[in-house]
């Protein structure tokens, strides 16, 4: 994501509310410290491209990607759009984040269902949690098998994190901490690690007056 659109980004991952100038500065000091863009957006359609091509060699003709964003374009109800124009009948959506939250993988599909409501011949097949797949285990926990030797260092410490949400949604019933947490402890015991080895903490929590859950990601760094 580039600097230019980061305005229209914050606006709308706060309901489209605009941002206080202390906070929008304040994210502009974190793009300008990884070098003015995120490369989620590049990876994202690096992602599309290699599954159309393993597609396109298992069953040639027979699946087209199509790339949908929640909060910068193309966002997911153009995607839909897209995908009613070239004629598309079953719609399979598949939100990169491997663990399911109401608040949040959820959103995707509503914001895509959406748009079907008055396509009643179109059917759109919702993939929730995944992260129980065998190949995404192993792609994680080799990464940690080859650091073994640090990770085996008696002052190392292994943080595992993922994106924080309100404990509002988490007390409600939502299954996305226990998701995140089982995915986190299957890794690290493919891997080999001892439980003295690792710990988990979260990030990216809301500027918001609600709990959301911790620990917090960089409150842990600093301990």
């Amino acid at each position: 994501m580039k600097l230019a659109i980061l305005w229209g980004y914050y606006t709308n991952i706060r309901n489209h509310h605009e941002p206080p100038k202390p906070l929008y500065d304040e994210l502009v000091s974190r793009y300008k410290a990884i070098g003015g863009t995120s490369p989620l957006a590049k990876i994202s359609d690096a992602q599309a491209k290699g599954l159309q091509a393993q597609l396109d060699q298992e069953f040639p003709g027979e699946y087209q990607v199509f790339v949908g964003y929640k909060y910068i374009h193309p966002f997911i109800q153009d995607a839909v759009k897209d995908i009613l124009a070239a004629g598309i009948k079953t719609i399979y959506g598949i939100p990169l984040a491997p663990h399911y939250s109401a608040f949040n993988t959820g959103d995707y599909h509503a914001r895509a269902k959406e748009v079907l409501v008055n396509h009643g011949d179109v059917t759109y097949v919702e993939a929730k949690s995944w992260w129980q797949n065998d190949d995404l285990i192993h792609f994680w926990s080799d990464q940690l098998v080859a650091l073994k030797p640090q990770i085996d260092q008696p002052d190392t410490k292994v943080i595992l994190s993922a994106h924080s949400l309100p404990m509002s949604i988490i007390d409600g019933g939502d299954s996305y901490r226990d998701e995140v947490e089982a995915n986190m402890r299957t890794v690290v015991k493919t891997a080999g690690l001892t439980p003295d080895q690792y710990t988990i903490a979260w990030q990216s929590a809301g500027r918001t007056e609600q709990k959301w859950i911790g620990p917090d990601f960089v409150q842990w760094h600093k301990t």
